[in-house]
């Protein structure tokens, strides 16, 4: 009789452990593979749970969708103005290129500020292509003003991480 009630005991926690477990799911948005010189890897994305892995040639983040953002926060209207310029890459991990075009050097010139408003640099543009090195500051977000005689021309949020 206690062999019987053992068994059965046994066979009705098993049966309720079965009901239990489950596997891991996640519902995505959509995902794939990616292949290129360094290896295969496969992707999803809308992962609610992420990894993150460290190592020498860089980091891997695990079900997290990177950002990429290029936000021009202000714009003034100044008649005449025919500012084209490009910053990339945005987001960055050191070093941010302004590529100035259709516009007088003379007197530009870039100011860039943390989320506080504190001025971290502010240097005179001497070329069509600026190279603005962020490595020394912290991973967050900043605003690159580029200024024409003491006049704002364009606000530009960039996203160092």
């Amino acid at each position: 009789m206690k062999k019987t009630k053992t068994k059965t005991i046994t066979l009705f926690l098993f049966l309720f452990a079965l009901t239990g477990i489950q596997a891991q799911e996640n519902t995505t948005a959509t995902g794939g593979d990616a292949s290129g010189s360094g290896g295969t890897q496969s992707y999803s994305l809308g992962q609610v749970f992420y990894s993150s892995l460290g190592g020498t040639n860089g980091d891997l983040n695990e079900g997290v969708q990177q950002p990429y953002e290029f936000l021009t926060v202000g714009t003034n209207n100044i008649k005449g103005l025919s500012l084209s310029y490009s910053v990339y890459p945005n987001p960055t991990a050191s070093t941010v290129n302004l590529k100035i075009e259709n516009q007088s050097l003379d007197n530009l010139s870039f100011q860039l500020f943390d989320i506080n408003g504190k001025q971290l640099l502010r240097e005179k543009i001497t070329s069509n292509e600026t190279h603005i090195t962020m490595g020394e500051f912290a991973n967050a977000n900043y605003f690159l003003k580029i200024i024409d005689n003491n006049k704002e021309l364009q606000t530009i949020k960039i996203i160092k991480n």
